[in-house]
Formats: structure tokens, sequence, C-alpha cells
């Protein structure tokens, strides 16, 4: 078998799906600092505009070559300096209507898209799509003309129909790092390891 791996506007994409038998850690992070001078009043002073995301999953590798792709993508990055996307892996948008393969545009449920998605340059504006197939397809969102459609950047490529929209996932695709300079692999067998990623968005790096 093979990591799931690809890349998205330049940049590697870690697509591999976690092993849901342990629960994923989530957290938000919004540093800042208390400024104060010779005894006076302090103010906060935050160092970024945005509140980022945290979290981390844990992976099953199936077999030896899926360890040692684990092993090769985590050195590539160097631990925390280099970036890529990463999906959320949850159930972000629900798309509520069939989508044809030259739909460029998505039927969702009313989360208020438009008032706390939209005006973000990065975090919630790309979305990957997963099909019940296991096929993955990654887009931009462009606009939310209504309160349960958004416009994407091309046409979806895929089609789903009614039927099978239980079994399809949109997650929201983040622009991250990782939260870690050190992995630890935990072998279950000589050919089978579960290794926990952490991640930290980081979207002005995009």
């Amino acid at each position: 078998m093979s990591l799931t791996l690809s890349t998205y506007l330049s940049h590697d994409l870690f697509g591999q799906p976690p092993n849901w038998a342990n629960d994923p850690s989530r957290g938000l992070a919004h540093p800042n600092e208390v400024l104060r001078f010779m005894g006076g009043m302090g103010y906060p002073w935050d160092t970024q505009d945005q509140t980022k995301h945290e979290f981390g999953h844990e992976y099953l590798l199936a077999d030896r070559q899926e360890i040692s792709e684990m092993r090769t993508f985590f050195d590539g990055k160097f631990g925390m300096w280099g970036h890529f996307w990463v999906p959320t892996w949850t159930a972000d948008l629900a798309v509520t209507a069939a989508i044809g393969a030259a739909d460029a545009s998505l039927t969702i449920e009313d989360i208020g898209y438009a008032t706390y998605w939209l005006p973000n340059t990065v975090t919630g504006r790309y979305i990957v799509i997963v099909f019940p197939d296991g096929t993955q397809v990654c887009r931009k969102i462009l606009a939310a003309p209504l309160s349960t459609t958004v416009t994407l950047d091309a046409a979806v490529g895929k089609a789903c129909a009614a039927a099978d929209l239980e079994s399809l996932l949109v997650s929201f695709l983040l622009f991250v790092r990782f939260n870690i300079d050190e992995i630890s692999i935990e072998h279950l067998s000589a050919s089978m390891a579960t290794v926990r990623l952490f991640f930290r968005e980081v979207p002005e790096e995009l």
C-alpha cells in the first residue's frame, strides 16, 4: 500500500485518512502579549490576526512502505519548518443535493458560511471533497451567493448521486505545518505501526 500523498496549488497535500480507533485532538491558538511600561497600565497585543487551528490525529501505517513514506514525508518538512495541506477530516460542509461532474457549485446546509468563513483569505476557503470511493478533489470557494450555495473555482469533475451523499465528506482544507519536531512510530508488528501527528495552521504562509 501507499500513503495518500499528492499536491495542490504547488504544495504537498497529506490526504492520508486518520485511524478513527482513537479520538483526534482539537484546539485553538491565538497568542498575545501584555505590554506594560514603567509599571503603568498594560494592554494586550495580538501577534496574529486570526485564531489558528491546532489538531492531531493518529495514523495507521499498514505496511513497511507506508512506514517508510511517513518517515520520508516528515523528514522532508524538517519537523515544524515546512508547510503543506491537510484536511480537517470533519464534515465542515454538509452537501444536500446531488453533484454533477460539471457542477461548479455545491448545495449545502446553512451554516452562515458567508458570515463566518467567506471573509477569510485561507481558513475555510479551501475544501477537499472525499467521495465514497476515496477519491479526493480539492477546490477553492469563491463566493456564497445564497445561504445554502457555495461557488467553486472549477467544476467538481466527479459526480455523486443523492443516494450516496451520506457517504460523501466535505472538509475544510487547512494550510499547516507540523507542530512537532520529532515523531514516534509505534510498531504493532514487523510491518504495521501507528504514529500520532500534530499540526498547526499557518494561513499566512500561503
